[in-house]
C-alpha cells in the first residue's frame, strides 16, 4: 500500500502506485467500485502488448437496485439490458506495461478530483501510435453507487459525473414499465 498524503488525485494515485514497478512490469488501473472476475486477468495479459498495444476493457455498469425489476437470485456478474448498460464513453480502466506507461507521460497530474485524466491517458497513447483494445468486457463490472457531482468545481468534470450519473439509474424499459405501473 502507498499513502500519499495530497488532495484526492486519481493521476497522482496511478503515477505513485506505478513508480514502485520496473519497466516490464503489466499494469491495471482500476476504480474502487469495480469487481472483476479471474477470467480477467487472462484477458489483460493477452489483449496488453508490450511496446504495441494496449487495453481499454468496456465496463459494464450496474443500473440502481432500486430500479431493477426483479431483483433476486441476480449474480454481480450476471449482464442484461435491464440490469446495467455497457460504458462504451468509459476510459478509467485501463491495462499497459510500465515501459509504455512511461513513455507517453504517465497520467497528467494537473486533473484534480473527478475525471479528465483517463480521457487524456487513452488520447497520448493514441498519439504515441499505440494500438488501442477496446470490447466489452463481461468480467469486469461497476458496481452502482450514487455519484455526487456537487462539490466538482470543473464545468466539464461536473458535466462528465452529472452524464455518468442520470445514465446509471435504470433501462428505458425499466422506467417505462414503473411509468406504466403508476398510471394504471
Amino acid at each position: 500500500m502507498i499513502i500519499v498524503n495530497s488532495t484526492f488525485s486519481r493521476a497522482l494515485a496511478g503515477n505513485s502506485g506505478a513508480s514502485n514497478h520496473s519497466p516490464n512490469s503489466l499494469l491495471f488501473f482500476i476504480d474502487l467500485d469495480m469487481v472483476f472476475s479471474q477470467d480477467l486477468l487472462s484477458r489483460i495479459r493477452f489483449n496488453t502488448i508490450k511496446n504495441k498495444q494496449v487495453y481499454f476493457p468496456i465496463v459494464f455498469s450496474q443500473y440502481n437496485p432500486k430500479f431493477i425489476l426483479n431483483l433476486s437470485n441476480k449474480s454481480t456478474f450476471q449482464i442484461n439490458s435491464d440490469l446495467g448498460y455497457w460504458r462504451h464513453f468509459g476510459f478509467g480502466m485501463v491495462s499497459v506495461y510500465k515501459s509504455d506507461f512511461d513513455r507517453i507521460g504517465k497520467f497528467n497530474t494537473k486533473f484534480k478530483g473527478w475525471g479528465g485524466e483517463d480521457f487524456d491517458l487513452y488520447s497520448r497513447f493514441k498519439r504515441f501510435k499505440l494500438t488501442i483494445f477496446r470490447a466489452p468486457e463481461p468480467g469486469l463490472v461497476h458496481v452502482f453507487h450514487d455519484f455526487n457531482c456537487d462539490f466538482i468545481r470543473n464545468i466539464v468534470q461536473r458535466y462528465s459525473c452529472f452524464r455518468s450519473s442520470s445514465n446509471s439509474h435504470g433501462s428505458t424499459r425499466t422506467f417505462i414499465e414503473l411509468f406504466i405501473d403508476k398510471i394504471l
